[in-house]
């Protein structure tokens, strides 16, 4: 009985993280800061001109320390883009043959937008408000297996660093609501 009751404490007490390991997930977030254009690394030639935006950065470094592993296109070589892909409002099939090409398992196609707000009365502080939408897609049968969105706020005297802030502090909410779903999902890795 004391054997069965260690082994099943063993499994208990395993890191969820172990079903993750190996699931690969590509980031396909486009981000407009304040007085900006919307940044998004698809749209380069070449995946060697890749700089992912600041929400990108942010969840790719959240999930990989939930032990996701998260595909960096800058390392793919001289992959191309598929010229027909370098385009802003990618659709669900865009991004899972821009993902398929990639080798993920899940793919995150989202937007995310900071906005300028009203000046602090009597100060030279400025308030801004960021908001993110995605949608978490299994490449293996393409179910949309999250819907997800977040905002974040911020006041700085820069109108353009208030914007950054305020990305950044919405991009933290959603790498907590975005980890929580696929723990909670748990199943999207079976079959792979």
């Amino acid at each position: 009985m004391r054997k069965k009751i260690f082994i099943l404490l063993i499994l208990v007490s395993l890191p969820w993280n172990l079903a993750y390991a190996g699931t690969k997930i590509l980031l396909l977030i486009a981000e407009q800061n304040i007085g900006e254009h919307y940044h998004y690394w698809w749209g380069g030639a070449l995946a060697e001109e890749v700089n992912l935006s600041s929400v990108e950065s942010i969840l790719a470094q959240r999930l990989t320390d939930a032990g996701f592993e998260v595909i960096d296109p800058s390392v793919m070589g001289r992959f191309k883009v598929k010229k027909a892909y370098r385009h802003l409002g990618l659709n669900t099939n865009e991004a899972l043959e821009i993902a398929h090409t990639y080798g993920a398992d899940l793919v995150v196609l989202g937007k995310a937008l900071a906005t300028e707000g009203a000046r602090v009365a009597g100060t030279s502080m400025i308030s801004s408000s960021a908001n993110i939408t995605a949608k978490v897609v299994r490449l293996k049968d393409r179910k949309i297996i999250a819907y997800l969105s977040a905002s974040g706020d911020s006041l700085h005297p820069n109108v353009i660093t208030a914007g950054k802030e305020a990305l950044e502090q919405a991009a933290e909410d959603l790498a907590v609501k975005l980890i929580n779903k696929l723990k909670k999902e748990g199943k999207y890795n079976e079959g792979k």
